[in-house]
């Protein structure tokens, strides 16, 4: 194996890990900066501070009876 690929491969979940640990801890933490940014709009700094998995990951669709649902 290619050190490159090796490194690669050592690299890869190391990156992944370090994101969703820095996704989780701004989640936890970034409540208070919101609410100074937008001067106490609760209802503001909520929508902006969306848990990682739906800032990341696609709506999942959605399927009525008659079929898909058309966006």
């Amino acid at each position: 194996m290619n050190y490159t690929v090796l490194a690669y491969f050592i690299y890869l979940p190391v990156a992944i890990a370090m994101t969703v640990w820095v996704a989780r801890t701004l989640h936890q933490n970034g409540r208070v900066f919101l609410l100074q940014a937008f001067r106490g709009r609760e209802d503001m700094a909520d929508s902006v501070n969306l848990p990682p998995r739906r800032r990341f990951l696609p709506d999942q669709p959605r399927f009525h009876r008659d079929g898909p649902a058309l966006r």
